[in-house]
């Protein structure tokens, strides 16, 4: 089995730094157990990675996902937008210029602020950016 060293470019935010942990994490520390009930109804599969995007889109808050990184085994996450990913071995260019337009035209701000919100996520003060990660699998 190959290994394969991914590049993603997000916008959001580190949930490890959020957290205080900078080692492997579990993301729904973060959110309270009532909304983590309330998410569980939305589908009737409850299976909280899977079941946050269609949540957050019931929130006015679509596009937004929990974003894995680091590792396949050990993963640390992003409350954000994936907004471009570069393969090992792959080049992407990257104009910089629709990438600013994108994240302005999906209002990835306002939406990572409101996600954080509606999933009841203390962001301890951190704004929302962009961000740069690997992931190993």
């Amino acid at each position: 089995m190959s290994q394969s060293t991914d590049a993603i470019l997000a916008y959001g935010y580190d949930l490890n730094a959020i957290a205080g942990d900078f080692d492997e994490i579990d993301f729904t520390d973060l959110i309270p157990q009532a909304i983590q009930d309330e998410i569980a109804q939305v589908d009737g599969y409850y299976d909280l990675f899977e079941s946050i995007p269609d949540y957050l889109r019931m929130h006015d808050c679509d596009g937004v996902d929990i974003v894995s990184h680091c590792s396949c085994e050990y993963a640390m996450y992003i409350l954000g937008f994936q907004m471009a990913r570069a393969w090992r071995g792959d080049v992407r260019r990257l104009d910089l210029n629709t990438l600013l337009h994108d994240a302005v035209a999906q209002d990835c701000e306002a939406k990572v602020i409101r996600a954080a919100k509606v999933l009841g996520i203390d962001v301890k003060g951190q704004t929302p950016g962009w961000l740069l990660v690997s992931m190993w699998c």
